[in-house]
């Protein structure tokens, strides 16, 4: 299960962040300070803007967040020496949008990998389209490692010291590599290979560590994620248990997993299972972002585009009322044509009515327990009290009485927006979401 090499590009040439999730301010302190830009100034995050749960599919602009990525190998071009004309130029582009940046960071430059990996084993596709390989062991000179990251983050972090020139939006949220798990013998949906570290989860602890100290030495105020784990399932259980059990609850702040292909035999994008692993470590107060989601094929359209769509809206607001706090969709629907309007705009609802959400109170849910191994839950009622500030509405899904406290005359907004006012007795219920809202 993995951002195949196309997506990967995708998902990093559609990348990232910015300025509608910034804040500036004017660098007060004046003093001599050869570590400050002559043009320094502090940049923050609009918190409004980072507390919002859904990814920015299609370039809506009402989304904020973006997963990209940076691989050591483009930026540390021999030790010590950074090409920051490149990831500038990357950052650049991006950084007078509206995005808050996710970067995930992939350790490994071949300069640094053929000192202690001389084996073909460690030998992965890397931008496969150019006809590149790329080692990906745990790097053989960590105190380089660190140096690099540390500077990276510095680079990026908006503190006006030592920042990007005419910076914008700081980055402060990384994520150590992608997918551990995968290590090669398994194929996307482009047909590459899915190979994305090659060592052992003690190693992949070792680098989270150490990436962890440094980032949070560089910049204090950084959020670290550890890999997305590639589904919950025997595969994945058999890496991350190993994992987890060496304490690396000390090394990130944001748990995360991935739900790649999710069709109704798991629309909870496997929170319940998740849940329940970090529950065994006891690290259950970790927050959860879910950083791949998609649903169905990754490259052939649907047979039923209505039941995608209802699919896709059902699933993400129901793994978000099980507690997950942000979804990165990756948005394969947009390669489908024409096909692709309608849940274009089914995401574009979805994004309105859940982005920014303040509270979800479940009045009522059921749900079956799927017993296959990258299975996970199926929502058949699902009945939630929405809150955004003073605003209140619903949405409601499967055969069940409408809850009593929608009474009246009600707006009913189905999945795609269109909306209309009718009396509650007039409401029908089905497998599909449908927005409420009470008339006063």
């Amino acid at each position: 299960m993995k951002l195949i090499m196309k997506l990967l590009i995708i998902f990093i040439a559609g990348i990232m962040l910015f300025s509608g999730c910034t804040q500036q301010e004017n660098q007060n302190d004046n003093s001599n300070n050869n570590n400050k830009n002559s043009n320094a100034q502090v940049v923050t995050l609009d918190q409004e803007k980072i507390d919002t749960h859904l990814s920015k599919a299609g370039g809506y602009k009402e989304a904020y967040w973006e997963r990209s990525g940076f691989h050591r190998n483009d930026i540390e071009t021999s030790e010590g020496v950074y090409n920051w004309e490149y990831s500038d130029n990357f950052i650049g582009w991006y950084q007078d949008g509206y995005y808050c940046a996710l970067m995930v960071l992939f350790p490994f430059a071949n300069w640094d990998q053929e000192s202690c990996h001389p084996e073909d084993g460690y030998t992965a596709e890397f931008e496969k389209g150019k006809g590149g390989t790329l080692k990906v062991g745990i790097p053989c000179d960590m105190d380089a490692y660190k140096n690099y990251l540390k500077a990276l983050v510095e680079r990026y972090d908006g503190d006006g010291v030592n920042d990007m020139p005419n910076l914008k939006v700081p980055i402060k949220y990384w994520e150590i590599m992608n997918e551990p798990s995968m290590q090669g013998g398994s194929t996307g949906g482009m047909g590459e290979e899915l190979k994305f570290f090659y060592g052992t989860p003690a190693e992949y602890v070792t680098i989270l560590k150490n990436s962890y100290e440094a980032i949070k030495e560089a910049d204090p105020d950084a959020k670290v994620l550890h890999a997305g784990i590639a589904g919950m399932h025997e595969k994945a259980y058999d890496f991350w248990d190993q994992v987890y059990a060496l304490d690396v609850g000390d090394y990130f702040d944001i748990a995360n997993i991935h739900s790649i292909s999710t069709t109704e035999l798991r629309e909870d994008l496997y929170m319940e299972k998740f849940k329940t692993f970090l529950e065994k470590y006891g690290l259950e107060d970790k927050p959860i972002w879910i950083t791949e989601v998609q649903f169905g094929g990754l490259i052939e359209v649907p047979s039923d585009i209505e039941s995608f769509n209802s699919l896709m809206v059902r699933s993400s607001i129901f793994s978000l009322a099980l507690g997950a706090d942000k979804l990165f969709f990756i948005e394969n629907w947009n390669g489908w044509g024409a096909q692709a309007a309608s849940s274009q705009l089914a995401y574009q609802t979805l994004v309105k009515f859940m982005n920014d959400f303040d509270t979800i109170e479940v009045i009522l849910q059921e749900y079956t327990e799927n017993i296959g191994d990258q299975d996970g839950l199926t929502s058949n009622i699902g009945q939630y009290k929405i809150t955004k500030g003073t605003e209140v509405f619903y949405v409601l899904w499967g055969d069940a009485v409408i809850p009593e406290e929608i009474s009246g005359t009600i707006e009913i907004i189905d999945i795609y927006g269109n909306s209309k006012i009718d009396s509650v007795y007039n409401l029908v219920l089905s497998g599909t979401p449908q927005y409420i809202q009470l008339q006063t």
